[in-house]
C-alpha cells in the first residue's frame, strides 16, 4: 500500500470534490437490499438478548464459586475447638487451659484429688 504525500493528498480530493460522489449516491432500493444495508453495523451478537443472559447468568455463576471458595478457604484456615471430651480423660493442664478458653463447661469440670 503505498503512502499518500501531502501533493497526491490534495490531488485525490481535488478529484473527489469535482466528481461529488455524494450526490449521485441513492442508498439501496429494494427491500432486500435494506435489508442488507442494516446489518452494516452488526460486526457480532454480543450484543443480542440470549448473549446477555447468558453472560449475566455466568456471571452471578462466577460471583457464586468465588463466595463458596473463600468460605472453604475460612473454613480451613479457622482453629478448631479441642473436643473437651469426657474430663475425667484430660490431664489437669489440659482441663485448665479449656477451663480458661471456655471450653470446657464448668458442671463437667472434675476435682482433682488431692
Amino acid at each position: 500500500m503505498p503512502r499518500w504525500t501531502a501533493q497526491a493528498r490534495a490531488k485525490q480530493a481535488a478529484i473527489i470534490r469535482q466528481n461529488k460522489p455524494w450526490e449521485k449516491s441513492t442508498g439501496p432500493k429494494t427491500t432486500a437490499g435494506k435489508n442488507r444495508s442494516a446489518q452494516n453495523g452488526f460486526k457480532h451478537g454480543f450484543r443480542s438478548q440470549e448473549y446477555l443472559q447468558l453472560r449475566r447468568a455466568l456471571i452471578m455463576q462466577s460471583n457464586y464459586v468465588r463466595t463458596v471458595e473463600k468460605l472453604i478457604a475460612l473454613k480451613k484456615t479457622h482453629k478448631k475447638r479441642e473436643p473437651t471430651g469426657s474430663p475425667q480423660f484430660l490431664t489437669p493442664y489440659k482441663q485448665q487451659q479449656l477451663s480458661r478458653h471456655g471450653l470446657l463447661h464448668r458442671t463437667t469440670q472434675t476435682t482433682r484429688a488431692v
